[in-house]
């Protein structure tokens, strides 16, 4: 058999250097197509971070237009669903409170004394619900009634809700439902005075919190007349347990 030798170093070398070239070119198209495939699915990823953010700002419209009409004013310009960014610019005086599982709370204090909670959906980064805790006194509780029906008109649930529920104190509470939107204004009596919590957030937050509370309709004038009162040894109870004095 005979055997076919490269006539000089020099063709040998510039064999191995086609052979290496055709190497490298492959290479090299692979590297490519693998870096195209990569741009691709970065893109599609942020097509759908881009469609998923479109789809939860339409959701959020309802939402952010009927809040806006029932924030109390000392509160204009915050609107349920509105970003946690959206939320700093439009109070400069937020400032960050407790966490919990799912949302972390932002507090305020207002010139008077209120004090506003914002609860903002950590996965979401939304504001989901606002409350703002005050006191009044015993004779003041019909007059600020009185205002609150001017505001929203006249309640579409009246509740008492006993301290079974998960304030671990009795309370009395009025509910002003919407659409997508419920204002829930919270009174607990108790031994020092009145403590109100206006709760505005979705519906069905709302209607969890009543849930959860052991909430009953409250159904006859004497039952309306007859105010719930927490004892010292409730109220002691729900700031051990709850770390605070005003149910959410």
């Amino acid at each position: 058999m005979r055997r076919v030798r490269l006539a000089t170093p020099l063709a040998a070398l510039l064999a191995l250097l086609l052979v290496g070239g055709g190497l490298y070119a492959y290479v090299t198209w692979s590297d490519a197509r693998e870096a195209e495939a990569a741009e691709a699915r970065r893109q599609e990823r942020l097509d759908r971070r881009a469609r998923a953010a479109e789809e939860l700002e339409e959701q959020m419209v309802p939402l952010r237009r009927e809040s806006a009409e029932l924030m109390p004013p000392p509160l204009a310009g915050v609107e349920l669903g509105m970003t946690l960014e959206e939320l700093r610019a439009a109070r400069s005086g937020l400032r960050p409170g407790r966490s919990d599982a799912a949302m972390d709370f932002f507090e305020e204090v207002l010139s008077n004394n209120a004090q506003v909670m914002y609860g903002v959906d950590r996965e979401m980064n939304r504001v989901s619900q606002v409350q703002v805790l005050s006191r009044v006194p015993v004779e003041g509780v019909a007059p600020h009634l009185v205002s609150m029906n001017g505001e929203y008109g006249t309640p579409t649930g009246i509740w008492n809700c006993p301290a079974s529920g998960a304030a671990g104190v009795p309370t009395r509470r009025f509910t002003w439902r919407r659409s997508a939107v419920t204002i829930q204004d919270i009174f607990l009596l108790h031994p020092s005075g009145v403590s109100v919590t206006l709760y505005i957030a979705p519906t069905e937050i709302i209607g969890a919190s009543l849930r959860i509370s052991h909430c009953t309709p409250v159904r006859s004038q004497e039952e309306l007349a007859e105010f719930p009162v927490a004892t010292p040894e409730q109220m002691q109870q729900s700031v051990e347990e709850t770390g605070r004095t005003v149910p959410l």
